[in-house]
């Protein structure tokens, strides 16, 4: 169940949260704009 919580998650992130350029700081930082845009 947690794995097909997590695939939807991954394929609901948009094109832009993934760079080109493999940044850990960056990913997150993008993912959490994405999943908690009221957050901060």
């Amino acid at each position: 169940m947690i794995h097909t919580f997590w695939g939807k998650l991954w394929n609901s992130l948009p094109a832009s949260v993934f760079s080109s350029s493999y940044d850990v700081s960056s990913f997150m930082r993008e993912v959490s704009r994405h999943l908690l845009p009221n957050f901060g």
